[in-house]
């Protein structure tokens, strides 16, 4: 009976990795990559003394905008991630998790 609760807690933890914090961690991964293109490109014509087009600056408010829904995800996961603090799962796992939730929603 223990060795069951044991390898149900492990596959949910790991569900709750594959299934939400991993997919939205590799989505985060492209939209960092998405704003550091928008940015370099900006850095470029700050370097080069030129005016950033109004493409790349409707490009960069834009993005801002599309990628509000990942931020509210994450904020979402953080809040449930809380109140789900006291489970099995130490609390050090479940705050680390919970801070990168945040970082990424503040982003």
């Amino acid at each position: 009976m223990l060795a069951g609760l044991v390898n149900g807690y492990a596959s949910q933890k790991r569900t709750l990795f594959e299934d939400h914090v991993e997919p939205l961690q590799n989505r985060v991964v492209e939209i960092h990559k998405d704003y550091i293109t928008g940015f370099e490109e900006v850095r470029r014509h700050l370097k080069d003394r030129t005016r950033p087009t109004d493409d790349l600056i409707e490009f960069l408010r834009d993005r801002r905008r599309d990628y509000e829904y990942h931020r509210q995800l994450t904020r979402d996961l953080a809040v449930e991630l809380e109140k789900r603090r006291g489970r099995v799962i130490n609390d050090e796992i479940w705050m680390a998790v919970e801070e990168y939730c945040r970082a990424i929603a503040d982003y």
